[in-house]
């Protein structure tokens, strides 16, 4: 079995992960969609694997400087406050698809960094808080 690994190259198993988690995050996003009935939802399965591609490739790219990887997070997070004033303008309130695209972008990075055990704590943790939605407000 580590033979299997060890042909796999490095980049190959971040970018798998990467998918794998944002795909998540993106089909819990995409269920949510369906279940209401709204005018306006932000991202899908497709829009959260290229929030964290981006992450990915910022830190990829330039992995000994963090300025274009905030610049990147200022972007998104810019795109992320029009999706944001959409919603309220169509008198929907909630910014958690929008908070859940951000940590999806810092996902990436962390995947570029090797830091797999948070990504995958991060990821999960995040797709649990999503889902869990009913059932924490509830609680609360």
């Amino acid at each position: 079995m580590s033979n299997v690994l060890e042909l796999i190259p490095q980049e190959a198993i971040k970018i798998i992960l990467l998918l794998s988690l944002s795909f998540f995050i993106g089909l819990e996003r995409e269920e949510d969609k369906y279940s209401r009935d709204r005018s306006y939802f932000f991202g899908g399965v497709r829009t959260y694997p290229l929030l964290a591609f981006i992450g990915f490739l910022l830190v990829y790219l330039s992995p000994d400087n963090i300025i274009l990887f905030a610049i990147g997070f200022l972007v998104i997070g810019s795109f992320l406050v029009v999706s944001y004033w959409n919603k309220i303008r169509n008198q929907q309130h909630g910014l958690t698809s929008e908070m859940a695209a951000l940590v999806t972008y810092l996902i990436g990075g962390v995947v570029a960094r090797v830091l797999y055990w948070v990504a995958v704590t991060v990821g999960i943790l995040n797709v649990l808080l999503l889902q869990m939605k009913t059932y924490l407000e509830d609680f609360a």
